[in-house]
């Protein structure tokens, strides 16, 4: 299991680098007509001006541009809007600030990036190193929420905070604070954008937020296939055992959370579970018993590729915390209480819709690690993984 783990997780690069994800979505073109089709789905971490898209699954390849379409948009948490409007391009980069408090505005036309959508609507517009956020009410032109910074003297920073002043005279309600003092941070304005338009009593929609990470929980079963040896010194003897490979069983449940960067390809779980491994034999003289149930807990992290809207590989990787419970090694007149040091694990799996399915490799466990005299000994684990999202 250990080899074919092992070539898996080498090939899939390779496979996987080359494909071109396309997610179903629309755009609206000049003339205000909606086209379905399929775009090719980079993340945008930045702002765009074009996109890819097909017109079917097959079909060729075509590129959006800002001049010729008015919007476009992937499922429900994706969506650009394009306007003309007047944006500060004022930087924080200390060494371009300089003493003007005043916004420096100009004329552009771009696309901005919907966060929230409703009375009051949230946009966003990043490049690298540059941060916008956008407003509008009951349907207007975006307006820029000023925020930018200057010195007041040399030496010293200080900030136009108009962003406050322009939330407090644009989102007036009765459970919204008269007086704001929220940071210019996307999570920030996200919050408050959301209670004001529940306080108004707007239909509102939430799209795509990168400080609003995705969890999914599931229940996960399979067996391993484990074995252990052991090499002790006693005063007259020294004992080799040797228990398995062997299957045994294993049950779990995931917390996953998805870390909202880079297209939601990285996320990091928890998953606790619980499995046993119990063998004894009998080796001329010597008898030999293991009795290992223990509660794992590997803190891991996961990568995914996705194939389709509905299926995806992904690889892990993990640091595993191992509690034992009242286990022990014996020997014919010798007794080992099992306390196991942490180890690693690395996996590939596949996942389509609810179900997936993990291969798993775990390096070699040390189970006798609070002894201070030196014992050889070894668990090693392969592992099947049934899973289920539960939600």
């Amino acid at each position: 299991m250990k080899k074919l783990l092992l070539l898996l997780i080498l090939s899939i690069p390779s496979y996987l680098f080359g494909q071109i994800e396309f997610a179903k979505g629309y755009f609206t073109n000049e003339e205000g007509k909606r086209i379905e089709c399929f775009i090719k789905d980079l993340g945008w971490q930045n702002n765009p001006t074009s996109f890819s898209y097909k017109l079917t699954e097959d079909g060729p390849i075509a590129t959006g541009k800002i001049g010729t379409v008015s919007e476009f948009a992937m499922g429900a948490r994706t969506k650009f809007v394009r306007y003309s409007l007047k944006i500060d391009r004022s930087s924080e980069n200390l060494k371009k600030v300089n003493s003007n408090r005043q916004p420096i505005w100009s004329d552009e036309t771009i696309f901005l990036k919907v966060l929230i959508e409703g009375k009051a609507t949230l946009f966003k517009y990043r490049e690298e190193g540059f941060l916008r956020f956008f407003i509008s009410y009951d349907g207007g032109l975006p307006e820029q929420l000023v925020y930018k910074a200057f010195y007041a003297s040399p030496g010293k920073m200080a900030y136009n905070r108009l962003y406050l002043t322009q939330l407090q005279n644009s989102l007036k309600c009765e459970s919204v604070p008269t007086e704001i003092t929220i940071p210019y941070r996307e999570s920030a304005l996200y919050k408050h954008f959301v209670d004001y338009n529940k306080c108004a009593g707007s239909t509102f929609k939430e799209l795509d937020s990168e400080n609003r990470p995705d969890w999914n929980m599931r229940i996960t079963s399979g067996f391993s296939i484990s074995s252990y040896t052991l090499s002790a010194p006693s005063l007259f003897n020294i004992y080799n055992g040797s228990f398995g490979p062997a299957p045994t069983l294993r049950i779990g449940g995931e917390l996953e959370i998805i870390i909202p960067y880079k297209k939601n390809k990285w996320a990091i779980f928890l998953e606790p579970c619980y499995r046993q491994f119990r063998k004894e034999y009998q080796e001329g003289s010597i008898s030999y018993k293991l009795d290992y149930a223990s509660v794992e807990l590997p803190m891991a992290v996961r990568h995914y590729f996705f194939l389709n809207q509905k299926s995806r590989i992904f690889i892990n990787g993990a640091y595993v915390f191992d509690f034992a419970l009242n286990a022990t090694v014996k020997t014919s007149n010798t007794t080992f209480d099992i306390k196991a040091n942490p180890n690693y694990l690395i996996g590939v799996g596949y996942q389509r819709e609810r179900l997936s399915v993990e291969l798993r490799y775990y390096t070699s466990r040390n189970i006798l690690g609070s002894y201070i005299l030196r014992i050889a000994n070894d668990f090693n684990n392969s592992s099947l993984i049934i899973g289920y999202k539960l939600f």
